[in-house]
Parts: C-alpha cells; sequence; structure tokens
C-alpha cells in the first residue's frame, strides 16, 4: 500500500527516494495518469518537490529507479487540501 503524503494548497510537496546502493542520478519520477506539474517541480538527489501544491496536483506519484539489473518502484499518494474548511 502506497503512503500518503498531505499538503495545502499553496505549499510545497517533497517526496524522498532514496537510493542507497547507486548514484542518485538512476532516480526518475513521475505521475501516474498525468504530468508532472510543468515549471514546478524539481528533482534534487532522488528527491522530488513540488511547488506552490494545486488541487490538480493531487494523485499517484511514482519513483523509479533503475539498478542496471531490474527497476525499483516506490508509490506514493499526494493529497492537496484547501487552506478554509
Amino acid at each position: 500500500m502506497p503512503s500518503t503524503k498531505k499538503v495545502l494548497v499553496g505549499n510545497n510537496a517533497t517526496f524522498e527516494c532514496q537510493y542507497r546502493d547507486g548514484s542518485q542520478d538512476e532516480v526518475t519520477w513521475e505521475k501516474k495518469d498525468g504530468a508532472l506539474p510543468n515549471g514546478r517541480y524539481f528533482v534534487d538527489e532522488g528527491v522530488l518537490t513540488i511547488t506552490d501544491a494545486e488541487k490538480s496536483d493531487a494523485g499517484m506519484y511514482v519513483c523509479r529507479v533503475n539498478t542496471g539489473i531490474k527497476d525499483l518502484t516506490v508509490e506514493v499518494k499526494l493529497e492537496v487540501q484547501c487552506k478554509y474548511f
């Protein structure tokens, strides 16, 4: 079962996917059923940061590590909540 990350609209969402046995350059991120937010994300050493989260950013994100032998994957669910209830 994937873990869940909750952020408020307008905040940054950060996902870590550390591959301890190899280069972090082998780590890639994608959004299931969609694209990473255009111009509002960056990946640094396996860490995905989405800036200024919007409701449309909610969904499943997949970290992939190419080990050279097989691909390893980790899924994380992002929930983006309104600031006002």
